[in-house]
């Protein structure tokens, strides 16, 4: 018999890799998607598709019955009004875990993706662990936090076995928020908020997805939390001169005063509320730019599973880079 395995959010940019990886390992990958939905990129991968919502309890119900293993990277990182956020990444995780508990469907694994913003950034400079007190800054990262306190209390109480992973920024192939900086590095100059001096944590796609998987996998990483990423923090000066490269642009840095930018995020908040949509750049966000060290430390991960990122940083932006011009994005 078939290894059968939901995954959650499969039409977004990081659920569609993870669907695709797993339907290339032999798994019967289903994909739980809205019937909004742009399915786009799951069409020329062997999955099916189940059409639900976090908040439909009944369809999360049908969407968990007889599933082996459940990813769950569904979730909300723009957001209106803050307690959507809540009400997606904390109540909607505890609605898929409750339908699983309701049909007693005895699952090998439930993966949880949370987020580095659970952890919140670095107060001295010394990169994050998985056994760091976590500070939180926005709502965002609130919600994820109060999403893993969710998974934990579920799965202790009803003995279902979960890994936690929580991956910093993500870009690669499909991604339409890192987009934003290949777009404007292509034109000569990255705008930064805050030090160009600012350190963070990335991962490539691709060792995100191969790094969730062996810990889905594996019996070591049953209830267990791991960052996958990069050992190495950049900075937005390495960033552009890595972009440049790639692009083969005379890429620099523009700063952007953080009062200016204050200014734009308060405009950009109340324009969106007119429109009723989420603000790219709101002031949570600038609280994020505005940090001097979003760094994570991979290294529990590589001692549990002996997993690191095995793809080359320059090839993996060339990769993005190509992969954004083929279509037609950049």
């Amino acid at each position: 018999m078939s290894i059968r395995v939901l995954v959650t959010g499969a039409s977004g940019f990081i659920g569609s890799h993870l669907a695709e990886q797993l339907a290339q390992r032999g798994y019967e990958v289903f994909c739980l998607v809205r019937k909004t939905s742009n399915v786009e990129f799951l069409k020329t991968i062997d999955v099916h598709l189940l059409y639900g919502a976090l908040e439909d309890k009944e369809s999360l119900k049908k969407a968990v019955a007889e599933m082996d293993y459940i990813y769950h990277p569904a979730g909300l990182i723009k957001a209106r009004r803050p307690r959507d956020y809540y009400l997606v990444n904390c109540d909607g995780t505890r609605n898929l875990l409750q339908a699983v508990i309701d049909t007693q469907q005895a699952i090998k694994r439930f993966v949880f993706f949370s987020s580095q913003a659970a952890s919140g950034p670095s107060r001295d400079g010394a990169p994050i662990t998985e056994t760091s007190p976590c500070y939180p800054i926005t709502d965002y990262g609130k919600s994820k936090l109060e999403a893993e306190k969710a998974v934990r209390e579920l799965a202790d109480a009803h003995s279902i076995p979960f890994t936690i992973i929580r991956p910093p920024a993500v870009f690669g192939p499909r991604d339409k928020e890192i987009l934003f900086y290949f777009q404007q590095a292509q034109k000569g100059s990255i705008p930064v908020i805050g030090s160009p001096d600012n350190q963070f944590s990335i991962v490539y796609v691709r060792d995100l997805v191969e790094g969730t998987i062996l810990a889905g996998e594996s019996e070591k990483a049953i209830n267990e939390t791991y960052f996958i990423c990069y050992p190495e923090a950049l900075t937005w000066r390495r960033v552009a001169e890595l972009l440049g490269k790639t692009l083969e642009t005379n890429c620099r840095v523009k700063t952007i005063p953080y009062p200016v930018a204050y200014g734009v995020a308060i405009i950009n908040e109340l324009f969106a509320t007119l429109i009723g949509r989420s603000a790219m750049i709101n002031r949570q966000k600038l609280r994020e730019f505005n940090q001097a060290y979003w760094i994570c430390s991979p290294n529990k991960i590589k001692v549990h599973l002996g997993f690191s990122a095995q793809t080359n940083l320059t090839d993996a932006l060339q990769a993005t880079a190509d992969w954004y011009k083929s279509a037609g994005w950049l």
